[in-house]
Formats: structure tokens, sequence, C-alpha cells
């Protein structure tokens, strides 16, 4: 189905610039190599990086055990996490002691200036003070005015003063009232100037008592500003944003305050994770120990099926002492322990008969790591997750009964599922001659420019393709039946009827592992290789 489609394409140009696409979408190098690596798995003669790699062989080992080993190593990763969480914590408090204290000291500090200086937040205490302090500053000239406002109030007898004026309108105006109603608003007017009078001079009088210069005050208003405004400076520009500063200082000194607490708690809920981790460990090592157990024979089984029958596998589960690490067992040494528990794993091996175990990648000959990376491939085959698997001439250095055992595997390998495919490329007819499908490339120079063409060979060509591998250019009646006869021993085998099985002749041809019907390929500017 076209949904179920991923096309990975990678194009260079003549100028070496190279485009990256997924379904034709652009795509980055590390994406396209991130999906690929999920799609496709390419097995070299020394090219097998995840065999090679000690540090992936725990990544190796772990599926074989199904869910039970899975989920233990899930349970174990998670007590890791709660442990190293609360172990880090503890350390931070522990490792900035010094510059808690200080900052501790410094906090204080903040919180007491802030704090001493009883700021009013509502109204803005900054402008109160600024209004009395003008009110001061002016009080002996503001005081003169009212007296001589006051003055003119009451100046002489008779008709001299403010008072005696308005008194005298409104008598008149009243007058006016009692002979025409006509000017009873003006009469009315009149009356409110005078009780308005009366009022301010009564107004007049209080402020002229309550204005009196007071240098003492004063100065304690200029002093009180003055602190406000260094802690405006300081700390916030509003008095409201200054009382908000020194509520979080105070309560990040508390927090600091309680952490001596805080440590005794972490110390005690460090002891109770450990418990927790050191115990799904064991348990996760224990698995693991049994599910090495039964790789170790099915990889001697294997090697056995490959004409090494003297050939010892082993898995290597260690532990790595950690001064600081956890103790597995009561009283044990302290050992390292992570998010995948407390052991490291290593494939050992040992090729003849004599030869000490070591790793895999000390094995000296090709044809026997060819071998051993089969016997590995078909175990790893029931969990491996990849549908498509790669063998760039693994057979390299073998022939015969060893190159017919490669054959064999291969198509293990392939049947291992029902998606799997397998694609091959071998100069081995024995081999290609395992394959369900081939394919021939071939170069072609047009107008100067070279390009690849593969084309899937039908049931009266691949014959062909193997007596040549087998005599060259000069094909006889008997490499034919030879080829003939090679490609009979696997019709009816279980892997003709999966998809993914392969196996490939020279250069000049390749086999793919697929039931599906494949139809011919042009590729400009690309080197030979497997399809």
């Amino acid at each position: 189905h076209e949904e179920q489609t991923v096309v990975l394409a990678r194009e260079t140009t003549a100028k070496g610039r190279n485009t990256y696409r997924i379904n034709g979408h652009m795509v980055t190098l590390p994406m396209l190599r991130t999906v690929g690596d999920r799609l496709v798995e390419i097995h070299g003669q020394h090219d097998t990086f995840s065999l090679l790699a000690p540090a992936r062989h725990i990544e190796l080992l772990d599926p074989l055990g199904g869910t039970t080993l899975l989920s233990l190593r899930s349970a174990t990763e998670q007590h890791w996490k709660r442990w190293k969480g609360l172990v880090d914590e503890r350390a931070n408090l522990l490792s900035d002691a010094r510059e808690r204290e200080r900052r501790r000291d410094w906090l204080r500090f903040e919180a007491e200036e802030i704090e001493s200086a009883r700021l009013i937040e509502e109204p803005d205490e900054i402008e109160t003070l600024e209004a009395e302090r003008k009110m001061l500053a002016n009080a002996d000239r503001l005081r003169a005015r009212a007296e001589e406002a006051l003055a003119l109030f009451d100046a002489g007898d008779g008709d001299g003063g403010v008072r005696n004026a308005v008194g005298r309108i409104e008598r008149l105006l009243a007058q006016m009232a009692a002979m025409d109603d006509g000017a009873s608003p003006v009469a009315l007017a009149a009356n409110a100037l005078a009780v308005a009078a009366d009022e301010l001079r009564h107004d007049l009088d209080r402020y002229a008592d309550r204005v009196e210069a007071d240098p003492a005050r004063l100065e304690q208003v200029n002093e009180r500003i003055a602190a406000i405004h260094r802690l405006q400076r300081k700390y916030a520009t509003t008095i409201a944003e200054i009382v908000a500063y020194g509520k979080r200082a105070r309560a990040e000194l508390e927090t600091l305050e309680r952490s001596d607490e805080r440590t005794l708690e972490l110390s005690d809920a460090i002891a109770r994770a450990a418990l927790e981790l050191t115990g799904a460990a064991r348990a996760l090592s224990l698995a693991r120990r049994q599910v090495a157990t039964a790789m170790e024979a099915q990889v001697a089984t294997d090697l056995a099926d490959l004409e090494m029958p003297a050939a010892r596998f082993a898995v290597r589960i260690d532990h790595v002492p950690d001064a600081h690490g956890l103790a597995l067992e009561e009283g044990g040494e302290a050992l390292w322990v992570g998010a995948q528990g407390a052991d490291s794993v290593e494939f050992l091996i040992s090729a003849n008969p004599g030869q000490p175990l070591q790793p895999l990648a000390k094995v000296a000959s090709g044809g026997e790591m060819s071998r051993i990376m089969l016997a590995l491939q078909s175990v790893l085959a029931q969990v491996n997750p990849v549908d498509t698997m790669i063998f760039d001439e693994v057979d390299a250095g073998l022939g015969g009964v060893a190159a017919e055992a490669v054959a064999a595997r291969l198509r293990k390998i392939a049947g291992a599922s029902s998606r799997r495919q397998v694609i091959c490329i071998t100069h081995l007819p024995l081999v290609a001659a395992a394959a369900t499908n081939h394919w021939s490339l071939s170069k072609h120079v047009e107008n100067g420019e070279t390009s690849s063409r593969a084309r899937c060979l039908d049931g009266q060509e691949r014959p062909v393709e193997i007596a040549r591998m087998l005599a060259g250019k000069q094909v006889s009646e008997t490499t034919l039946r030879q080829a003939h006869e090679m490609l009979s021993r696997h019709v009816g085998e279980p892997s003709d009827k999966t998809r993914g099985n392969g196996g490939s002749s020279e250069s000049r041809t390749t086999s793919r592992g697929t039931g599906s019907t494949c139809g011919p390929v042009r590729s400009r500017n690309e080197r030979s290789g497997a399809s």
C-alpha cells in the first residue's frame, strides 16, 4: 500500500552537493540515517558494528529475555532515576554549603532591611511624604499668606472687610427681593455667597493654625524619602515591588535555612531508594544470566552447523567496582549501577581448540568472523525489529562445506520472519544459489556518462548467471548442470514460502530475498551493488 511505502533518496550532483529525501520530503543526513537504521541493517565482513562494540552487547542480549526481562529492566531504570535524582539533589546541597551560607547572609540582610523600613503600600508612602515635605519647606510663606487672607476678611470696621462687604450685599439684595420677586434669585445667591464666605473664613483660620514651620519634622521627612529612594535603587521602582522583593527574599531564606533538614530527609530517602534499586538490579542480573546461558547454547549449536564445532561462545557478565556505587548484597562490594542495572555485558569467542575466550573484535580470520556473525544473527533474528538485512560478502574466505553452511544460515535468518528481507552480495555460487531472486547489475557508458542498471533475472537466466560464477565467461553444459543442481537444492524449502530470503552472485549479479515480483531498475551515477 502507498501509505506503507517509505522511499529514502540521496542525490549527489556533479559538484558533490548532496540532497536527502524521505518520501520526497527534504531532510537532513542525520534524519535520513536515523530512519534508515530502523529499516535496514548492513553487515559486512568487518563492519558488524553492533556485534563488535561491547557497549552494544547488552542491547542485543536483553531482547532475548522477552517481556519478562524487559519489564525488569524498565523497573530498574525507574528505580535508578529516582535514586540518582535524590543523590544529585543531596550532592548539590552539600557541595554548595559555603555558597549557600553566603546566600543566606545576603538574603537575611535584604529581607531585614526591607522589613525594618516598614513601608506603606496604600496609599503610596513616597507620594504622601513628597506632599508633606513640600508643605513643610514652604510653611512660613503658607502661614503668612493665610494670615493675610484672614486680614482681608476682617480688615477695619464698617465696610472695610470682605465679610462686611458680603453682608452688606446680602442685606441690600434681600430688600430688593422684598420689593420685587424678580430679585429673589440674586438675593438667594448673595445669601449662598455669605455662607461660603463664612466657611472659607473658618477654613482659613484652621489652616493658619495648622501650618507651622517644623524643621525637625522636615528633616525626618527628608531622611525617610532618602531611605526609600535607596531601597528603590537597590530593589525595585515602586514600594509595592520593594515589599514583594522582600517577601521573596524571606521565602528563599526560609528554604535555605531548612536545607540541613532537607539533607537529612534526602539521606533517608536515598537509603530507601537504594534498597529498591539494588533489589531490582539483582533480579535483572539473575534474569540476564539465565538468558545468557540459553544464548550461549543456541550460538554453540549454530556455530557447529556452520562447520565450527570446536568454537566456544560465551556471554561475560561482569560488575564494575565503584566506591560511590551500591552493594547488591548486604556487606558486599560497592558496584557501579546504572539505568540498565549493574551488569556490563560482552560477547566472547574462542574459534579454535586451545584458544582462550576473547572479544569478538580480536577474531583474526575473516571467514571465522563471518560465520560467528551469522550464528549470532541467527539467534538474534527472532527479536530483531529490522525487516531488511544486507550481508556484504560475509562469506569471504570460505568455500566448500563452510560456504554451503553459510547459505543455509542466510536462508534461516530470512525465514525467521514472514516480513524479513535478506539481501546478500557474494562471490560464491553456493551462496548465490540459495537466493529466491537474483538481480543482474551492469554498467553502461552513454554520451560520456556512466550509469548502472539492475535487472531481475527470470527462471532461465538464473542458472546461466550461477554457471558464469562457476566457470567465468565460458559456460559449458557441465557448469549449467551444476548450476541447476545448486538451485534445485533449495526448491521447496520453507524460506521459499516466506518473504525475505536472499543470496547473490558476483558483482554483476545480486540476489534479493523477496517473494514479490521484481522489475527493472535503472540508477544513474551509482556503483554496482545489491538491490
